[in-house]
Parts: C-alpha cells; sequence; structure tokens
C-alpha cells in the first residue's frame, strides 16, 4: 500500500512540474513581450526597432500568440483537457497524497473562489477561448478575412497578469505542499536576453 501511494506521488509531482513548466513558458512570453512594448516608449529602443521593424513585429506577435494559445489552454473546461480546473480536481481527489489534505482541499477552495470574485479578470477567460476557437486554433471562415472582428473584444495585460498571478498562486501552493522541487525553471525577468541581444549587436556594429 505504501509503495502504491509513492507511485501515485511521483506521478502527481511529475504533472506538477509539467504544469509549472507551461506556466514559466507563459511567463516568460508575456515578460518577453512587454520589454518589446517598452522598447517603443523610449528613442533608443524606437530606433532598434525601426532597424529591424519586421523581425521584431513578428516576434511581438507571436509572442502574443503564443501565450494567448497556451493560457486559453490552461483554463480549458475539457475535463479531458490537462487544464489548470482538471489538476484542482485531481488533486481535491487526491488530497490523501499531500501530507496535509484538509489544508490542500480547503486552500484550493479558497483560490477557485478569489478567482470567481476577481473582477479584474471578468470576461477574460471567455475573451481567450473564443481567440482560440475563432482566431488559433482554425480559419474560421466568419473571420479569416476580417479577422480584427475577433480582437474587438480587449483582452487586458492587467487582466493576463492576474490570471497569472493566480496560477502561480495555486502551483506554488500546491508544489509546496507535495515539496516539489521547481527551482530549476527559468524565468525571464531572471535573465534580461532582450537587453543582452541588443547591447551584443551594438557591439558587433561598432566593429565592424
Amino acid at each position: 500500500m505504501g509503495n502504491q501511494k509513492e507511485i501515485m506521488q511521483d506521478s502527481l509531482k511529475a504533472e506538477l512540474r509539467a504544469y509549472f513548466r507551461e506556466y514559466a513558458a507563459i511567463q516568460n512570453s508575456v515578460d518577453l513581450h512587454d520589454e518589446l512594448f517598452k522598447m517603443t516608449l523610449n528613442e533608443s529602443g524606437q530606433k532598434a526597432w525601426n532597424r529591424a521593424p519586421l523581425f521584431f513585429s513578428i516576434s511581438f506577435d507571436a509572442l502574443s500568440d503564443s501565450f494567448s494559445i497556451s493560457l486559453a489552454k490552461l483554463f480549458d473546461k475539457d475535463k479531458s483537457a490537462k487544464s489548470i480546473w482538471n489538476l484542482i480536481q485531481r488533486c481535491k481527489n487526491e488530497s490523501h497524497l499531500f501530507p496535509d489534505a484538509k489544508k490542500v482541499k480547503q486552500g484550493l477552495g479558497e483560490l477557485e473562489k478569489e478567482l470567481e470574485q476577481n473582477c479584474l479578470v471578468d470576461n477574460a477567460l471567455c475573451v481567450l477561448q473564443n481567440r482560440r476557437d475563432k482566431l488559433y486554433a482554425h480559419n474560421d471562415k466568419k473571420f479569416f478575412i476580417k479577422p480584427e472582428k475577433v480582437l474587438e473584444k480587449p483582452l487586458h495585460t492587467y487582466q493576463i497578469w492576474e490570471l497569472l498571478r493566480w496560477i502561480k498562486r495555486v502551483l506554488m501552493f500546491l508544489t509546496g505542499e507535495l515539496s516539489v522541487d521547481i527551482s530549476d525553471f527559468e524565468m525571464y525577468s531572471e535573465h534580461p536576453d532582450l537587453e543582452n541581444l541588443l547591447s551584443n549587436c551594438y557591439y558587433f556594429r561598432g566593429k565592424s
């Protein structure tokens, strides 16, 4: 019996790490997207953008598409999907795998209630799902000519940040309760890649 419990714990730990990997990828995409946007707010950044406008525009749009699709998948309501909802349900059903089952059930219930009552993310999940279904998953004939019609309902930056903040709280809570090591995941906030890239470009440009 003890061995079976360890196997189940290992399975859940692996899944929690996979979810954190997904969260980290989304957070990193959003952080880099924000850095690209901030470039347009100062003179030196605008000059860099203007030197390679196609590169920066494609990168900016690709990052937006990437984190929008990934967020939509994480909040998918399909019962067979690897979504944050189904992870929460699994952890409730398998709360006996945690050292403190009662704390896990109570904590997850509070986190679910917190998101439901968060007025900052009103309609954000519906907008994400609509964009995924109508724009990203396939070429919907109704929006193929004018894809901007799908984007008429705004998805604000603060809503994306609120959703990510909540996902992180859920995952940090669960990984903490089950002692899952997530220290090896690299975050963009700790590695200013764009700044380094531009610095190197300026360096080699000066050398040529």
